[in-house]
């Protein structure tokens, strides 16, 4: 394929998608609305009004569309076990989304399309590339890990999912870093699902934030969905460096995999490790992610992921730029980075300083006075931690 022709594919993937998912929202939210099928304010979130759900569904529609279009099922050999494990996570999805159902039985349709991505699209990660001073990995390790992987990945980005556009915002912010990766790669295959998944995210965000009557929630449906494939995404992309030599592998793959997940990812390490040291269960609802936090320094859904993609960028920036490092130690200074932000923001809450107007309206000078205002309260705090001892 000539170079043009391959860019103009993967534009023509995206712009797919964003039709496809612009064009199915207004019906989504009308269907929605005359079913009942809405979100209602409750003690837990954060929105007025009801809200209708099944924005996954768009997502989903729009994605594979888009892939199916215009990627060869020949040069793509995990396409129908990729596929069959979607339609399992979307199925538990909108019958959550409906009926609301155990946290468990939810659990139990994330572990079967994880069974299904590795043994019918034959995914897995098969070295931790160093890691520990480990490499290959035996077969059962190497399945085992990977359904752990796929398990957490799917219910951290469930979890992220808790105002206005913030899972969609991290994963277009994944799926275009994981796209243009593929692309200089030479993967056409996952780059056009990349691409494909950035273009359903992307439309979706415009009518979760801006949709106005037409707002709609991305649903336990396209949370679980985004997260599935951005799972899978980030384990090709782990293979892919291993399989490609030196002159284009990283060999810090894995860390910059966590890095380009790693607002959910570490997020949700830290409010599982909190509610085990509470001794509770660590699907328990509560309010402790980063998200809650920032809106409770009067920051609002905007303002509050414009922060969190800032700070996952940075996570990138990190993971690139000291990809020399072990990888152990590149993703515990990343892990250090996020729980330095967490700890900041969470003393800022204690004290009940507020640096948010609460105002919709986004600015650039709006987000520099908001990480200003973040040092310089960081720094007050160290001083003042100092003077104490």
């Amino acid at each position: 394929m000539e170079l043009n022709s391959y860019y103009l594919q993967l534009a023509v993937a995206l712009l797919t998608a964003i039709f496809v998912v612009a064009a199915s929202i207004p019906s989504i939210v009308t269907v929605a609305r005359k079913k009942g099928l809405v979100s209602a304010p409750n003690g837990r979130t954060s929105h007025k009004g009801h809200i209708p759900l099944l924005g996954g569904v768009a997502v989903f529609w729009g994605s594979w569309l888009s892939v199916s279009m215009w990627s060869a099922p020949e040069g793509f050999p995990e396409i129908a076990g990729i596929f069959g494990a979607s339609l399992m996570v979307m199925a538990v999805g909108i019958k959550d989304d409906i009926l609301a159902i155990h946290p468990l039985k939810k659990l139990a349709g994330i572990c079967i399309s994880a069974v299904m991505v590795i043994l019918f699209a034959g995914l897995r990660i098969t070295s931790f590339q160093g890691a520990f001073g480990i490499h290959g990995l035996p077969t059962w390790l190497s399945e085992g890990f990977t359904f752990i992987v796929i398990v957490f990945v799917v219910n951290a980005f469930n979890l992220i999912d808790g105002i206005d556009g913030l899972a969609a915002g991290l994963g277009i912010l994944a799926s275009v870093a994981y796209g243009i990766w593929f692309q200089w790669m030479g993967d056409n295959a996952f780059a056009i699902l990349s691409w494909s998944l950035a273009g359903a995210l992307l439309a979706f965000f415009w009518f979760n934030v801006f949709g106005g009557r037409r707002k709609i929630f991305l649903g336990d449906s396209g949370s679980l969905f985004t997260g599935l494939l951005l799972s899978i995404i980030s384990i090709r992309f782990c293979e892919l460096n291993i399989a490609n030599g030196a002159v284009r592998s990283l060999e810090t793959a894995p860390a910059i995999a966590i890095a380009f997940v790693g607002v959910p990812v570490f997020d949700t390490i830290r409010v599982f490790m909190l509610r085990i040291a509470r001794r509770q269960s660590p699907f328990r609802a509560d309010k402790n992610h980063i998200h809650h936090k920032l809106l409770s320094l009067r920051l609002s859904h905007l303002e509050s992921n414009a922060v969190l993609l800032i700070l996952n960028l940075c996570l990138v920036l990190i993971a690139v730029f000291l990809r020399s490092l072990n990888i152990v130690i590149l993703t515990g200074l990343m892990f250090l980075t996020f729980t330095l932000f967490t700890l900041v923001v969470g003393q800022l809450q204690k004290r009940d300083i507020r640096i948010g107007s609460g105002n919709r309206v986004l600015h650039e000078s709006r987000i520099a006075s908001i990480f200003s205002a973040l040092f310089r309260s960081s720094t007050r705090l160290a001083k003042s931690t100092g003077r104490n001892k």
